[in-house]
C-alpha cells in the first residue's frame, strides 16, 4: 500500500518565480516593440534610398544628349575600337570557312563514292541471286521430283526472292542518298558564313583604316604644332638678335647678321618642306573626301531602290517556290510514266508452260506457308489471352493476400498495444520502493534548489540596492565635476586658482572613473545572478515535473514480478506471431510476383513471334504478286487510269509553267538596269574610296616621318644657332678672334660612338702654361652630321636624340667616358 505522505508535505512559495517570469515577459514585450520600431524605420530608410536611386536612373535614362553637326565623329565615337589583331582574327575566320567548305565538299564526294560502290556490290549480288533463282526454277520443272523436294526448292526460291527484294530496297535507299547528296547544297550555309566573314573582314579593315587615319591626322597635327612652336622660338631668338644688333660693334654685328641670315635660309627651306607636306596631305584629303562623297551618293541611290529590291526578293522567293512545285510535279509525272511502263511490260510478258507450272507450285507453297503462319498467329494469340487471364487471377490473389495480411497485422498490433497499456497501469513492489526512494531524493534536491534560488534572489536584491547607491554616488560626483568645470571656465579667478581647480578636477574625474568601474562590476555580477536564477528556476520546473511523474507512478496497481513477466512474455509471443504472418505473406507475394513476371515475359516473346509471322505474311503477299497469273483486263484498266492521271498531271504542269513564265516576266519588268549599274558603280567607288584612303594613310605616314625630321632639324638649328651665339659672346668677352681658338679636344671611341671632350682657356698663354681650363664640355656623336648630344647642355636636345636614334637614358651611359683633364700639349 502507498504510505501516507501527508506528514511529508510542504508548502512551496513560488511568488519569486512568478515575479521573475512576469518581469522577463515585460522585458520581452519591450524588446519586441523596440524591434518592430527599428524594423519599420529601416524599411522606410531603404524605401527612400530605393526611390532616390530610381529617380536618378530615370533622369540618366532620359538625359538629353548634346547635339553636334559632326555626324561622322558621332559614328566613330559609337564604333568599337578595332585592333590589328581583330582584323587578323577576321582573316583567320575566312580561311577557316574556306577550309570547312572544302572539307564538306570532300566529305559529300566521299559519301557519294561510297554509295556508288555499295550499289555496284549489291547489283552484282542481285545478279548472282537471280541466276541462282532461275536455276532453281529450272530444277523445279523436273517431273521426277518428290513433293518434299519440290517444297524445298520452292522455299529456296522464295528465300532468294526475299533477299532480292531486300537488296532492291537497299539499292533504292542508296540511290536516294546519292540524289539527296547531289542535290543538297550543303555548302550553302557554309558559303553564307564565308560571305559574312568576308563582309565582316571588309568592315573591320574599313574601321581600322578610319582609326589609323584619325590617329595619323592627330599625330600630324601635333607634329605641325610642335614645328610651329620651334619656329616661334627661333623667331623669338632672331628678335633677341635684332635687339643685340643695335648695341653691337661692326665685327660683332657682321657675325650676328651671318647667324641671322643662316637661320632665315634654313628656316625657309624647312618651312617650304612643311608647306609641301601640308599641301600633299590636303590634296589627299580632298581626293578622299570626294571619293567618300561619291560613295555616299551611290549608297543613297541604292537605298532609294530598297523597296523595289524587296519586291524583287519576294518575286524571287515566289519563283523559287514555283520551281520546287514544278520539280515535284515532274517527279510525280516520271513516277506515273514508270508505273505505266511497268504495267505495259507485265501485260506484254509471256510465260512458258514450265514457268507457269513453277509459278503455280511456288504460289501453292506460299499459300500453304501463309496458312501455317496464320494458324500459328491464332494459336499464339489464344495463348497470350490465356496468360493474361492467369496474370489477372494472380494479381487478384496477390491483392487479396496483401489485404488479409494487413488485417491480421492490424489485429496483432491492437492486441500488443492493449497489453502494453495494461502493463503501463501496473507496478511491482520493487519498482514502487525504487519510486518512493526517487521521490525522497527529488524532494530533497528540490528543497536545496529552492534554498539556492532564495539565496540568489536575496543576492540580486542586494546588488540592485548597491547599483542604486552607486548611481547616486556617480551623480553626485558628476555634479561636483560639472561645478569645478564651471569654476575653471570663470574669468574671475586667478591662474593659480585655476591650476588648483584643474588639479582637483583631475582627481575628481579619477574618482568618477573608479566609481563607474565599480558600478560596471556590480552590473556584471547582477547579470550573472540573473543567469543563475534563470538556471535554478528551470531546474526547479524540471524537478517538479519529474516529481509529479513519480507520484503518478505510485497510483498504479501493484502486481507481482511473475505476473509482469507473464505480460511481457505474452507481448513477445504476439510480436513473434505477427512477424511470422508478415514473413509468410511476403513469401507468397514474392512467388506470385515472380509468376506474373515470367508470364509477362512469355507474353512479350509470343507477341514478338506474332509480329515476325505477320511480317512474313506481308513479305509472302509481296512475293505472290510476282508469280500471280497476268490479268490483262485488270492491267489494261490500271494503264487507262494511270494515263488519265498522267494527262491531268501534264495539264497541271502546263498551268504551273505558264504561271512560272508570267512571274518571270514580272521580274524582268521589275529588274532595272539602273540597279546593276549602281551596284557596279558602288563597287567602283568603294574601291576608289579605299584606294584614296590608303594613299591618304601613306601620305600621312610619310608626312609624319618628314615632320619628325623637320622638327629635329629645327631643334638642331636652334641649338646650333644658340651655341654659335654663345661662343661668339664668349670669344668677344675674352678678347679673342676667330683665328685664335684657345681650345683643345680629347676624343674616345666606344661601340661605334665618339665621345669628345673640349677644354677652353681665356688666353692662349694660360693654355700653354698648363693652367686649369676656364671651361670644358663633352658631347657624343656617330662621327657624322646626323646628330650631336652635349652632356652639360641645359637644352632638351630631343631633336639630336631622334637623329641619333637613341634615348636619353642610353646616351647618359657614355658620360663616364668624358675626359676629366685636358690632353698633354706637345
Amino acid at each position: 500500500m502507498p504510505r501516507d505522505r501527508s506528514a511529508d508535505s510542504r508548502i512551496h512559495d513560488y511568488t519569486p518565480v512568478n515575479k521573475y517570469i512576469d518581469e522577463q515577459a515585460r522585458i520581452r514585450r519591450t524588446k519586441s516593440i523596440w524591434g518592430y520600431t527599428r524594423s519599420i524605420a529601416l524599411f522606410l530608410a531603404a524605401l527612400g534610398i530605393f526611390l532616390l536611386l530610381l529617380a536618378l536612373a530615370y533622369w540618366i535614362f532620359n538625359k538629353p544628349y548634346q547635339t553636334t553637326d559632326n555626324q561622322t565623329q558621332i559614328i566613330i565615337d559609337n564604333q568599337e575600337e578595332v585592333s590589328a589583331e581583330d582584323v587578323e582574327n577576321s582573316q583567320e575566320e575566312i580561311e577557316a570557312a574556306k577550309k570547312q567548305i572544302q572539307e564538306e565538299n570532300q566529305k559529300i564526294e566521299n559519301e557519294i563514292i561510297s554509295a556508288e560502290n555499295a550499289i555496284d556490290i549489291i547489283e552484282e549480288e542481285n545478279k548472282n541471286l537471280k541466276q541462282d533463282r532461275d536455276m532453281l526454277k529450272d530444277q523445279l520443272n523436273n517431273s521426277e521430283l518428290t513433293n518434299k523436294e519440290e517444297q524445298e526448292l520452292a522455299d529456296k526460291i522464295v528465300n532468294l526472292d526475299k533477299e532480292i527484294n531486300k537488296n532492291d530496297e537497299i539499292l533504292d535507299e542508296e540511290r536516294e542518298k546519292i540524289a539527296v547528296l547531289a542535290e543538297e547544297d550543303s555548302s550553302q550555309k557554309l558559303q553564307k558564313q564565308l560571305d559574312e566573314a568576308i563582309q565582316k573582314n571588309k568592315e573591320l579593315e574599313r574601321l581600322y583604316a578610319d582609326q589609323e587615319n584619325l590617329e595619323l591626322e592627330e599625330d600630324t597635327q601635333e607634329l605641325i604644332d610642335e614645328t610651329n612652336s620651334e619656329l616661334k622660338e627661333i623667331e623669338e631668338f632672331q628678335s633677341d638678335l635684332e635687339k643685340d644688333k643695335e648695341t653691337a660693334d661692326t665685327e660683332r654685328l657682321l657675325k650676328l647678321e651671318t647667324i641671322d641670315k643662316n637661320l632665315d635660309i634654313k628656316k625657309e627651306k624647312i618651312q617650304e618642306d612643311i608647306n609641301q607636306v601640308e599641301n600633299d596631305i590636303q590634296s589627299a584629303e580632298d581626293k578622299f573626301e570626294q571619293a567618300d562623297e561619291d560613295l555616299s551618293i551611290v549608297q543613297k541611290q541604292l537605298y532609294d531602290l530598297d523597296e523595289k529590291i524587296e519586291q524583287q526578293n519576294e518575286i524571287e522567293e515566289e519563283i523559287e517556290n514555283q520551281e520546287k512545285l514544278i520539280d515535284l510535279t515532274e517527279t510525280q509525272k516520271e513516277a506515273i510514266e514508270k508505273n505505266i511502263q511497268e504495267l505495259t511490260d507485265n501485260k506484254n510478258k509471256v510465260f512458258s508452260e514450265d514457268e507457269l507450272e513453277a509459278n503455280r507450285k511456288i504460289l501453292e507453297d506460299l499459300k500453304k506457308t501463309q496458312n501455317e503462319n496464320q494458324k500459328n498467329i491464332e494459336t499464339e494469340t489464344s495463348n497470350i489471352e490465356t496468360l493474361e487471364e492467369q496474370i489477372l487471377s494472380d494479381t487478384k490473389q496477390m491483392t487479396l493476400e496483401e489485404e488479409n495480411t494487413d488485417e491480421a497485422v492490424k489485429k496483432k498490433d491492437g492486441n500488443i498495444a492493449k497489453l502494453k497499456r495494461e502493463m503501463e497501469k501496473t507496478i511491482t513492489d520493487e519498482e514502487r520502493a525504487q519510486v518512493e526512494e526517487n521521490i525522497i531524493e527529488m524532494e530533497q534536491s528540490l528543497g536545496l534548489s529552492e534554498d539556492q534560488l532564495a539565496a540568489e534572489l536575496d543576492k540580486k536584491d542586494n546588488l540592485e540596492t548597491e547599483i542604486q547607491e552607486q548611481d547616486q554616488k556617480v551623480n553626485i560626483q558628476e555634479e561636483s565635476i560639472a561645478q569645478l568645470q564651471e569654476e575653471v571656465m570663470s574669468d574671475s579667478i586667478s591662474t593659480v586658482e585655476k591650476a588648483e581647480i584643474q588639479k582637483k578636477l583631475t582627481e575628481e574625474q579619477s574618482i568618477l572613473d573608479n566609481k563607474l568601474k565599480e558600478k560596471a562590476e556590480t552590473v556584471e555580477k547582477l547579470e550573472q545572478a540573473n543567469s543563475e536564477i534563470s538556471t535554478i528556476e528551470n531546474s526547479i520546473l524540471d524537478q517538479s515535473e519529474s516529481l509529479i511523474e513519480l507520484e503518478n507512478d505510485l497510483t498504479k496497481d501493484t502486481i507481482t514480478k511473475e505476473e509482469k513477466q507473464k505480460f511481457e512474455n505474452i507481448v513477445i509471443a504476439e510480436q513473434l506471431e505477427k512477424e511470422k504472418i508478415i514473413s509468410e505473406s511476403n513469401k507468397q507475394i514474392e512467388e506470385l510476383d515472380s509468376s506474373i513476371n515470367a508470364k509477362q515475359n512469355e507474353i512479350t516473346q509470343k507477341q514478338q513471334q506474332i509480329e515476325q509471322l505477320k511480317n512474313e505474311l506481308k513479305e509472302n503477299d509481296d512475293i505472290k504478286k510476282n508469280y500471280q497469273p497476268i490479268d490483262q483486263v485488270k492491267i489494261e484498266d490500271q494503264i487507262k487510269g494511270k494515263k488519265k492521271e498522267l494527262e491531268n498531271i501534264n495539264q497541271e504542269l502546263q498551268r504551273q509553267q505558264e504561271k512560272f513564265e508570267k512571274i518571270i516576266k514580272e521580274k524582268d519588268k521589275l529588274v532595272s538596269t539602273d540597279q546593276s549599274e549602281l551596284e557596279e558603280q558602288l563597287v567602283l567607288v568603294t574601291q576608289q574610296r579605299d584606294q584614296a584612303q590608303k594613299e591618304l594613310i601613306e601620305i600621312r605616314k610619310e608626312a609624319r616621318k618628314l615632320l619628325k625630321e623637320k622638327e629635329a632639324q629645327l631643334e638642331n638649328l636652334k641649338d646650333d644657332a644658340l651655341e654659335e651665339y654663345t661662343r661668339l659672346v664668349h670669344d668677344l668677352e675674352a678678347g679673342m678672334t676667330r683665328k685664335i681658338n684657345p681650345t683643345i679636344f680629347d676624343q674616345k671611341r666606344k661601340d661605334g660612338l665618339f665621345i669628345t671632350t673640349g677644354f677652353e682657356w681665356n688666353t692662349i698663354k694660360e693654355m700653354l702654361d698648363g693652367k686649369k681650363p676656364s671651361n670644358n664640355w663633352c658631347y657624343i656623336d656617330r662621327g657624322t652630321t646626323d646628330g650631336r648630344y652635349y652632356f652639360n647642355s641645359s637644352n632638351t636636345q630631343s631633336g639630336q636624340l631622334k637623329l641619333m636614334n637613341m634615348t636619353k637614358k642610353e646616351v647618359n651611359l657614355y658620360e663616364r667616358y668624358c675626359a676629366t683633364v685636358p690632353p698633354r700639349i706637345k
